[in-house]
């Protein structure tokens, strides 16, 4: 399963319902897109870099790849005008799909046009 921004910055400020949703799934492989790092380095303070670190070795870590990132592109031109979705979001998704996993978001809205293998974990 790849795991959306959303998450893991709930993680980070220690939300009983993100570090129970995550639990649940420990014996499994968990993703996280090069995207969602980024972006939850751009949301928090440096003070909990050490954090983040530290809970990113928990996932693997995948990179946006050719593919990953044609799949991005055809996703966003065809959802940005009637559904608002932004690129990163169109990424995180097509890795999901690329992998063949499920993506677990609190964004129904955008990801549901995005992927049909969706989790929304609380």
């Amino acid at each position: 399963m790849i795991v959306d921004t959303n998450i893991i910055i709930d993680l980070l400020k220690d939300s009983k319902e993100a570090y129970e949703f995550l639990h649940s799934y420990v014996s499994e492989d968990l993703y996280l897109s090069v995207i969602t790092v980024s972006e939850v380095y751009s949301g928090i303070k440096k003070a909990r870099d050490r954090d983040i670190k530290d809970l990113l070795t928990l996932f693997y870590l995948i990179h946006v790849n050719n593919e990953i990132s044609v799949e991005a592109g055809k996703l966003w031109r065809k959802f940005l005008k009637i559904h608002g979705i932004e690129i990163s979001d169109a990424i995180i998704a097509a890795t999901a799909n690329d992998l063949s996993v499920p993506g677990a978001t609190l964004d129904k809205k955008h990801f549901s046009v995005l992927t049909n293998n969706l989790i929304i974990p609380y």
